[in-house]
């Protein structure tokens, strides 16, 4: 096309037998014959296979997921309650051992102190912290070593109360799923008061009330800000930072 349009600006396509070269001109070539065409096309093939795969495990991820709702009505396994004839709770036995705390009876501290240990940007991100996976990808490859997660204080709590801790790609998945849904249909209040109820912190611990008596026999009201630290880093390490096996 470029060829004949000089052709046009220098007078070299004259009569009919240069308007006849004009039209065999401008056809354009097959497409075959196109170097964006192959390009295209080895650029669609090597996507397909991921952009395939990545659709199936949406799928697979997105079937059978549980209904946020459960979380309201969770109950965690392996606790024995014993009852008086009269229905009151006489004893708690197992991993449960403490009874359901409402947002505003935890303290402030407490909930900060979780909040800065846990998931510094809880009460911005939607679920899933974006900016915190870019920092923990760039901090491990950098260390060459896994030094840091990205789950959310919301992923957390959909893991653990509604899903399971099988480390593949499908699971975490579901969480992120899951976790964007509870944030819809739960307050953030709301989301760090189940996360504080259920939250393993060694010992036999979970809950942060149940925590409290078991490392230092006090009422959440009753810690005081070094204390509430200490429950906030065991998540993260209940080994290093557990009073009973590193009293220091």
């Amino acid at each position: 096309m470029a060829n004949w349009i000089a052709k046009v600006k220098s007078g070299g396509t004259k009569g009919k037998s240069s308007a006849a070269a004009v039209a065999k001109q401008r056809q354009p070539r097959p497409l075959y014959q196109s170097f964006v065409f192959w390009l295209a096309l080895l650029a669609g093939a090597g996507l397909a296979g991921p952009a395939t795969r990545g659709y199936r495990f949406w799928q697979e991820a997105n079937a059978n997921l549980p209904d946020v709702s459960d979380a309201l009505t969770f109950e965690r396994t392996g606790t024995i309650t014993i009852k008086s004839d009269d229905g009151d709770v006489l004893q708690k036995i197992g991993p449960a051992t403490q009874e359901y705390l409402e947002y505003d009876d935890i303290p402030d501290t407490l909930i900060e102190a979780f909040i800065a240990a846990e998931d510094r940007r809880f009460y911005e991100h939607a679920g899933i912290d974006y900016k915190g996976i870019a920092r923990a990808i760039y901090s491990n490859l950098r260390n060459r070593e896994l030094v840091e997660g990205a789950s959310t204080i919301t992923q957390q709590v959909a893991k653990n109360m509604l899903l399971t801790n099988d480390q593949t790609v499908i699971r975490k998945l579901k969480e992120a799923i899951v976790a964007r849904r509870m944030e819809s249909a739960f307050s953030k209040e709301h989301i760090i008061e189940l996360y504080l109820n259920e939250i393993y912190l060694g010992g036999r611990s979970y809950g942060v009330g149940s925590a409290a008596l078991n490392y230092f026999n006090k009422s959440l009201p009753e810690l005081d800000l070094s204390e509430a630290a200490v429950l906030a880093s065991l998540p993260k390490f209940p080994g290093r930072v557990n009073p009973y096996t590193n009293p220091e």
